[in-house]
């Protein structure tokens, strides 16, 4: 696929939104473990961001990493030794859902809740 520079596409508000929906949708949560696939290309898929250091992107790619919080706007952001790098949702595998599960008994059966189920018991009780 041909490379689009958005930044001057008769159609870039369209990009920019399908680039949000699709980054919306893709999935992935902060906490999640994501591997990164391969390199972005600059301005890729309506991807507002232009990639300065290759060198970097190198480092990253085949690697996984947590994501530290999401951006919709620009991409995801995954913790690289303990900083926040900014990458498109399109270059990301999802590896482990991030969220917390916890474990009750009940009648003696094992049951997995979440945190907000957890959460609306206490309420109830």
């Amino acid at each position: 696929m041909k490379n689009i520079d958005w930044r001057n596409h008769p159609n870039r508000k369209e990009l920019e939104k399908a680039c949000r929906t699709l980054s919306n949708a893709c999935g992935i949560k902060k906490g999640d473990t994501v591997k990164v696939l391969r390199k972005a290309e600059n301005y890729e898929l309506g991807w507002p961001c232009y990639i300065s250091d290759s060198n970097y992107e190198k480092k990253i790619v085949g690697h996984t990493f947590e994501v530290a919080d999401l951006f919709v706007n620009d991409g995801i952001y995954i913790l690289v030794q303990g900083k926040k790098r900014l990458v498109p949702f399109f270059v990301l595998e999802k590896i482990k859902d991030g969220t917390p599960e916890i474990k009750l008994t009940i009648d003696g059966k094992e049951v997995t809740i979440s945190e907000e189920t957890l959460e609306n018991i206490r309420k109830e009780l």
